[in-house]
């Protein structure tokens, strides 16, 4: 017994052909629209760093003897012990209060 179909099999191959593009614009901007919305973080460039960061952040700008990062952070860290700080426990709680540069 022959099974026979009422739909001409260009018809099924362009309805496929549709679908698959239609699948693929979804996706495509799906993928473009996630990672937008994801990334709005607020961000607030009002805030001034304190007297040390700024100091800190000078340090590492004006590194003319290129220096690695961490010996430049040490030796200023060494020169401003006063005003150095060590947190503790650093807990989800605690990293609120922190800045990352």
């Amino acid at each position: 017994m022959e099974v026979v179909s009422r739909y001409h099999p260009n018809s099924i191959k362009h309805a496929l052909r549709i679908t698959i593009g239609i699948l693929l614009l979804t996706m495509l901007v799906g993928m473009a629209l996630i990672p937008a919305a994801s990334a709005q973080e607020e961000l607030t460039a009002s805030e001034k760093p304190s007297e040390w960061e700024q100091g800190l952040i000078d340090a590492l700008n004006s590194n003319t003897k290129s220096l690695p990062t961490d010996d430049v952070v040490l030796n200023y860290c060494e020169a401003n012990k006063d005003k150095v700080s060590i947190l503790k426990n650093n807990t989800a709680s605690d990293k609120s209060n922190l800045r990352t540069y």
